[in-house]
C-alpha cells in the first residue's frame, strides 16, 4: 500500500480500474470494513463497487468476485458515496461535513466542497457529471460546480434532517427528502420550489429516478412508493417490509425496484404493478439500527449488491 495524504491505494490501482486484473488484499470477497456498512454505488462504466462505512473508508472492490481494490480514508465516519456518470471520479461525505471528490485514475484528491454546518447524509451528481447535490442534518441542500468547487445555490429544503437527494434523468429537477415525510422538488437553474409529492408517514429515507419521469421512495412508514414527478402524484404503494426501508433503485431496464430494509431484506418489485417478485436475504431483523442500508445495482442488471452491519452481499438480480 502507499500513502497519500488521507487515501489509500492497493499498489498499481490505476491498472486495477482499467483492466481488474492486480492480486487481492483480503482473501474472502468483499471483507476488509470493520464497522456498520451504511452505502453502496456502482460505477456506471461497470467492474467497480464503492462502499461507506463509519469505520472511516471508503473501499473499492472488483463486482465480479469482490476482490479488494483499494480505499479511500476519511477523517470521520462517512455516510454517502457517489461515482460521476462517466466513472472517472468518486465522491464521498459524512460526519466532517466535507464534500471529497477523487480522481480515480491515480487516486488523487481533486476538490473538497466546504459549506455544510451537519452531517452530510446525501449525495448525487447531475447526468452531465457538471454538479454534486449534497444534504444533511439541519436540511439544507446545497449544489456544487464540480469543476470550480464553488456553490450554485443553497435552499433551507427539510426543516430537521435530509436524508436523501436526487437528479431528475434529464437534469431539470432535485428531488430531496426528509424527517418530516415530504418529497420535494427544486429547478435545476436557480433552486426554487418546483412541487412536493406527499404520502409517507415519517422520515424518507430514499430516493431514485427511473425511467419516464418516475421517482421511488422508501422511508420510515416501511413502504416503496412510485411517483411521476410530471404529474405530481403516486402511481404505486408496495408493502411487505418489516423495518424502515433504508435504500431503493431501480433497476437499469426500469422494469424492477430493489429495495433494502432495517428487517434485514432486500426485497424486489415489479415496478408496474408493485407486485412483490422476490425476497432476499434474513433472517428478518426489527431494529431500526441494523438490517440493510443500502442497495444497488451493477449497470448490466445482473447483480444486486446490499450493505450493511460490516458486511457487502451479492446476489443476482431475478
Amino acid at each position: 500500500m502507499k500513502s497519500i495524504g488521507i487515501l489509500r491505494f492497493t499498489a498499481g490501482l490505476a491498472v486495477v480500474l482499467a483492466s481488474l486484473c492486480a492480486a487481492s488484499v483480503n482473501a474472502a470477497p468483499f471483507v476488509g470494513h470493520q464497522n456498520l456498512v451504511t452505502a453502496v454505488a456502482v460505477n456506471p462504466a461497470g467492474g467497480l463497487v464503492a462502499t461507506a462505512s463509519f469505520d472511516r473508508t471508503v473501499r473499492l472492490w472488483s463486482v465480479s468476485d469482490g476482490r479488494s481494490l483499494g480505499e479511500f480514508v476519511d477523517p470521520a465516519q462517512v455516510f454517502a458515496v457517489a461515482f460521476a456518470p462517466d466513472g472517472r471520479m468518486l465522491c464521498a461525505a459524512g460526519v466532517d461535513r466535507v464534500i471529497r471528490l477523487w480522481n480515480l485514475s491515480d487516486g488523487v484528491l481533486a476538490k473538497s466542497f466546504t459549506g455544510h454546518v451537519a452531517t452530510v447524509r446525501g449525495l448525487a451528481f447531475a447526468p452531465d457529471g457538471s454538479a454534486i447535490a449534497s444534504i444533511g442534518i439541519g436540511g439544507e441542500l446545497r449544489v456544487w460546480n464540480v469543476a470550480t468547487g464553488a456553490t450554485r445555490f443553497t435552499v433551507q429544503a427539510h426543516p430537521e434532517i435530509g436524508y436523501a437527494v436526487a437528479f431528475s434523468r434529464d437534469g431539470q429537477i432535485i428531488a430531496s427528502s426528509g424527517a418530516e415525510g415530504a418529497i420535494r422538488l427544486w429547478s435545476t437553474t436557480d433552486g426554487s420550489a418546483v412541487g412536493m409529492l406527499a404520502g409517507h408517514v415519517g422520515a424518507v429515507r430514499s430516493l431514485a429516478f427511473g425511467h419516464e419521469g418516475k421517482l421511488v421512495s422508501g422511508g420510515l412508514d416501511k413502504t416503496v412508493r412510485i411517483w411521476s414527478v410530471a404529474q405530481r402524484s403516486q402511481l404505486l404503494q408496495s408493502t411487505g417490509h418489516r423495518g424502515v426501508v433504508k435504500s431503493v433503485v431501480f433497476s437499469p431496464d426500469g422494469k424492477t425496484i430493489i429495495s433494502g430494509s432495517g428487517d434485514g431484506t432486500v426485497k424486489v418489485w415489479d415496478s408496474r404493478g408493485g407486485e412483490l417478485l422476490k425476497t432476499l436475504g434474513g433472517p428478518e431483523e426489527v431494529d431500526g439500527d441494523s438490517g440493510v442500508y443500502g442497495v444497488a445495482v451493477a449497470p448490466d442488471g445482473a447483480q444486486i449488491i446490499a450493505v450493511g452491519r460490516r458486511y457487502i452481499e451479492v446476489w443476482p438480480l431475478p
